[in-house]
């Protein structure tokens, strides 16, 4: 009888977790997962994992920012010679890191996955947030990851073009791992066959984080405030100050027309929302809100990007998705900002359904999961 093969996953609470447990119990049934779940600031996701799953998938619940969760990570750690294979599922962590500081050997064997700008650096004090206090811990932040992130035996990035950003940034030498997340595809139609509104539902940005560049995104649109418009910001998370600034900003410019989302929504209801949207305005040029682009994308909306950003040379010209670029708005008419052909939008369709083929993911996954630690 073959070894059965364990592996420790740290993984932060996040809307597709369910959707990623899903897919190691159906295609990865012989290995044993362990998981230690993260919650960042107490946005709870987290605590709503359903009960089985705890029992499950052996979950450890365990908050990011606080102090007493350094010697609980580390005795997982220590033991860390019972598992094969160790994933990170990001590394935005906080005190945590001190945790990984001093396993060393823990994490030399174990595989690093970078979902965004917040992992990959430098730490970024938020303008609204900085004092001494806020400054000097993002300092001794980023001088930890330093010395953490290089001790990885494998690095693994969502955009391909990231680890050749962060590569010298960071001194990498652990091996590249390809890596995307399991996503099931939207379960609802298209804005084509939903939407019967005179208006046209436009949806900037993705979150309450400054680097989203979500107030120059409203600026951008404001030529068009005097149009059939209505703009949606999600601004369920992030920065309360910029969250702020943002809704200040949106009904300055747009009045009534604007409709801040701050309000955490399950993902058949955010989805749903999407459903709704002519146009996506995502004026981030980090690895960010990727999960809101994949929406979009396979509902066929119009999406406009920074061309300067990463995303947009992964999607535009890695991928080879429809995608239009943000600097182009201040020429176009209202109809030219609109108009997306449906041979574009169901290229784009195509192209989703491929990318979010089971098949796909599971050729990924074999590489980074049986790719077992020594």
């Amino acid at each position: 009888m073959p070894e059965v093969k364990k592996i420790l996953h740290i993984f932060p609470e996040s809307m597709f977790i369910d959707d990623f447990f899903a897919f190691m119990e159906k295609y990865y049934p012989n290995i044993v997962h362990d998981f230690i779940v993260t919650d960042f600031g107490g946005r709870g996701e987290a605590t709503k994992i359903k009960e089985e799953r705890y029992k499950q998938f052996n979950i450890e619940h365990i908050s990011t920012f606080n102090p007493k969760d350094i010697p609980a990570l580390s005795r997982r750690l220590r033991r860390s010679g019972t598992y094969d294979n160790i994933i990170f599922h990001s590394l935005y962590m906080n005190y945590l890191l001190i945790a990984l500081l001093i396993n060393k050997k823990a994490v030399c064997r174990a595989t690093s996955i970078m979902w965004g700008i917040q992992d990959a650096g430098p730490f970024i004090v938020p303008p609204t947030k900085r004092n001494i206090m806020t400054v000097t811990f993002g300092w001794f932040y980023e001088k930890l990851r330093r010395l953490v992130i290089p001790r990885f035996r494998c690095i693994g990035t969502v955009i391909e073009s990231e680890y050749e950003r962060i590569k010298p940034l960071y001194n990498l030498k652990g091996v590249y791992k390809e890596c995307k997340y399991t996503r099931r595809r939207p379960e609802v139609a298209e804005h084509s066959e939903r939407k019967k509104s005179e208006y046209v539902n436009v949806q900037a940005g993705h979150a309450g984080h400054k680097l989203t560049n979500t107030v120059e995104a409203l600026e951008i649109l404001e030529k068009f405030k005097d149009e059939n418009i209505r703009v949606y910001c999600p601004l369920s998370y992030g920065d309360e100050v910029y969250i702020d600034e943002v809704i200040k900003k949106g009904k300055e410019i747009f009045g009534r027309k604007f409709y801040p989302i701050t309000k955490q929504m399950s993902q058949d209801k955010y989805e749903r929302l999407l459903s709704y949207m002519d146009v996506y305005v995502h004026n981030a040029t980090g690895q960010v809100g990727l999960g809101n682009i994949d929406i979009n994308v396979a509902l066929k909306n119009k999406i406009y990007m920074d061309d300067e950003g990463v995303v947009y040379n992964d999607y535009s010209v890695m991928q080879g998705y429809n995608v239009n670029k943000i600097s182009d708005i201040k020429d176009q008419s209202f109809e030219e900002f609109v108009y997306f052909s449906p041979e574009d939008a169901e290229e784009n369709k195509q192209k989703s359904n491929n990318l979010l083929d089971d098949d796909n993911f599971k050729r990924i996954w074999d590489n980074i999961l049986l790719d077992y630690a020594h």
